[in-house]
Formats: C-alpha cells, structure tokens, sequence
C-alpha cells in the first residue's frame, strides 16, 4: 500500500523523488527563440540593403551618420542572432536529454510498483515446526521482505537506478548551464559539488 506521496513499502518513489521540465514547452522555447533570432537578423540585414541602395539618392547633413550607423548595426545583430540560436541550440540538447530521462524514470517508475507489489504479498508472518521429543511444536515467526535476498536485490538495484538518472539530470543541468553561460559571455559556470543526494 502506497502512502500519500505514492511511496510504496518499499521505501522507493516511483517518480524519482524529482520532476523533469516539460519537454515539449522546452523544445517549443527553443524552436521559438531560433525563429526569432533569424528574423531579427534578416530583418536586420534587409534594413541595411535598403539604406544602402539609398547611399547614391540619400543625401543630407546626417546621411553619413545615418549610413555609417548600418556598418555598425549588422555585426550587432550577427552577434544577437548567434547567441539566439547558440541558446536555441543548449535548450534543445538539454531537452533532448531530459526526454530520454523521461523515459528512463517512467521505466523505474513501472518496475518500482511491481517490486512493491510483490512486497505486498509477501508473508509477514510463517509458521515453523519443529519436532521436539516426540511433539510437534509450531510457532508464528514474524519475517520482514528485507530478509528476502531477491526482493532486497530488487529494491538495492533500483535505488542505484534512480540514483543514476538523477545525477545525469544534474550533469545535463549544469551542461545545459554553462552552454547558456558561454554562449551569453558570461562568467564560466562551475557546476556545484557532486555528491548531492535525493
């Protein structure tokens, strides 16, 4: 019997103890951010053709400056597009990534409920008997599913499962996080500690 948290008797949450993102509004994101990033440059760059045809016809006090900003604009928006799409990219890699989470967890999610069933019908209580001068002599004796090697073996080979697929979303978080740091030309993002537990 599951308590309120969906934790069974065997101690193990089928859901990880822990909630991946939602992968489709990731990817989403991503798709959106490349999209506009794209637009951005070529609206950009399209800008920048038409003030350049004008150079021979466009003549005032200002059009040198006005002219000479558009040099200045188009490396600028390179730069605002490549780090749109460079965000775009890590957003996708990490989405990726967690999909296949996803689908690892849910494993150790269904064999987390099996074991728990199993453990559920497992006898608390077995009667011995013994003959002792002659008389049968039978006794209760309580037992618990942790003195049951494969349940036990079960139970062990899951929690090093969880553990695994947890410490590989930390390792996709802190990719992801220092892909977005250098994209941005932020300061180099150093992944905290390992040895973090659930």
């Amino acid at each position: 019997m599951a308590d309120s948290l969906g934790v069974g008797p065997s101690g193990l949450n089928p859901t990880g103890g822990f909630t991946l993102p939602d992968v489709d509004s990731l990817d989403a994101a991503a798709r959106s951010l490349r999209q506009h990033a794209d637009d951005f440059l070529t609206g950009v760059a399209t800008a920048t053709a038409i003030w350049r045809g004008l150079s021979s016809s466009y003549s005032s006090d200002e059009s040198p400056t006005v002219l000479a900003a558009f040099g200045t604009i188009m490396p600028a928006a390179q730069r605002v597009q490549g780090t749109g799409a460079g965000t775009a990219a890590a957003l996708t890699v990490f989405s990726g990534t967690c999909r296949d989470l996803k689908l690892r967890l849910e494993a150790y999610g269904r064999q987390v409920h099996v074991l728990d069933a199993d453990i559920d019908v497992f006898p608390t209580t077995v009667e011995k008997t013994n003959v002792v001068k002659d008389e049968v002599i039978t006794t209760t004796v309580r037992q618990h599913w942790t003195g049951e090697a494969d349940l036990t073996a079960r139970h062990d080979r899951l929690a090093a499962e969880v553990k695994v697929i947890h410490d590989d979303y930390l390792t996709a978080q802190n990719t992801c996080a220092a892909a977005l740091a250098e994209v941005s030309g932020g300061p180099t993002y150093r992944a905290p500690r390992s040895g973090t537990t659930i």
